[in-house]
């Protein structure tokens, strides 16, 4: 069996192709090969690929610089209004303290200090008016800002005073 094996596998390794298969197929490949292009003479079809590609990757440029700058400028809002919204909470705290410490304090104010206390109210009260005014004409986000934070420090003031 092993020596039966071992001539059909001498005899397959003989096999060779055929003559006129060879010469068609030798054609066949060396027709398909590229035909040399000369680089001198211009070629419409390219150049127009190439404006194609140039107005594609502007049009993807000009996608990633308009993204960038509205996200930049999203996110610059986002942290306005949250730093608002965290003084808004922090003045309402105080609010509810100075509060507190007008109604149950036992330490009986003095006329002068009440004025003093009613004008600095006023002036918190102006200043997040004009923040508010601000805020909803969409103005400058930065002064609403300052006027919530020049509000707080009048607040802690009023504070310090009644304690």
């Amino acid at each position: 069996m092993n020596k039966e094996l071992l001539t059909i596998l001498k005899e397959l390794k003989n096999i060779g192709p055929d003559p006129d298969y060879s010469k068609k197929s030798r054609f066949l490949i060396l027709s398909r090969q590229k035909p040399e292009t000369n680089s001198v003479s211009p070629n419409p079809l390219r150049f127009m690929n190439l404006l194609r590609f140039s107005a594609v990757l502007g049009v993807l440029i000009a996608l990633v610089i308009s993204g960038s700058l509205y996200y930049s400028g999203k996110s610059n809002k986002d942290e306005l209004m949250v730093r608002a919204g965290e003084l808004n909470g922090s003045i309402q705290v105080k609010l509810n303290e100075i509060k507190y410490l007008l109604e149950n304090n036992n330490r009986h104010l003095n006329t002068k200090e009440i004025v003093a206390v009613q004008t600095m109210l006023d002036k918190t009260a102006n200043e997040l008016k004009e923040a508010g005014d601000l805020n909803k004409n969409n103005e400058d986000l930065k002064k609403s800002l300052e006027k919530i934070k020049a509000a707080q420090e009048t607040l802690l003031q009023i504070d310090a005073m009644l304690k």
